[in-house]
């Protein structure tokens, strides 16, 4: 039988785990190849690195303009030099079963403070559900302005990497994967990603309250029998 300590425990963890938001996936991109949580098309370079798609620390890079790193990250340069296939990183599969909702979050930077894209630039960022179609978490690209600031979703993406998140919700099935495309980068323009993770969205204050009060009501009726 369930004690009145018991109930509030129960949904005490409950609440901590809904505003923790648990970790389903995250990737740092330190390791790379078999066992490093996600695979990448073919490696490109040219000499001295002013074309590229790379996983890297940045030092191997000419004239890097990457700031704000930790440690290894992918970076791709004046993509379209390669053709086809483009540039694509995919995650692993991992288990999403029980959830519908969730928050994607990636730190993105390019090589120059103040980078210009042209109007057809453009690196996508994707999810699939069970191995189903590719479905659009958000793009970079400069709203389609010729030699305009890259962004996403309005937020400008600089030399600084910083973190870029997004809610991805009606979810229903089991596995998940996310991959990026480098679809389109000319000449000069490049994109960096890093410390990518998917997480259950956090409960809001409101339903930590209901969780208390039911923990609270369950322990008063215990007491009052």
């Amino acid at each position: 039988m369930n004690t009145p300590m018991t109930l509030l425990a129960t949904c005490a963890a409950l609440a901590a785990n809904a505003a923790a938001g648990t970790v389903l996936y995250s990737q740092d991109f330190e390791a790379t190849g078999v066992g490093s949580g996600y695979t990448t098309t073919n490696q490109y370079i040219t000499t001295p690195h002013y074309t590229h798609f790379l996983h890297t620390d940045g030092s191997a890079l000419a004239g890097s303009g990457y700031t704000n790193t930790t440690g290894s990250f992918i970076s791709g340069l004046n993509t379209d030099f390669f053709g086809a296939p483009v540039p694509v990183v995919t995650t692993d599969s991992f288990d999403i079963t029980g959830e519908t909702n969730l928050q994607f979050a990636i730190d993105l930077a390019t090589r120059n403070a103040s980078p210009l894209w042209i109007a057809s630039s453009q690196v996508t960022f994707e999810y699939r559900v069970d191995g189903g179609a590719w479905v659009d978490i958000f793009a970079a690209d400069s709203d389609g302005v010729n030699f305009g600031t890259p962004t996403v979703d309005g937020v400008a993406i600089t030399n600084a990497f910083a973190t870029f998140t997004a809610d991805i919700s009606g979810l229903n099935g089991t596995t998940m994967e996310v991959q990026v495309v480098w679809a389109n980068l000319s000449t000069i323009e490049s994109l960096g990603i890093d410390n990518m993770t998917i997480s259950v969205i956090p409960l809001p204050p409101a339903a930590f309250a209901g969780l208390g009060m039911l923990a609270g009501l369950g322990a008063y009726r215990r007491i009052r029998r």
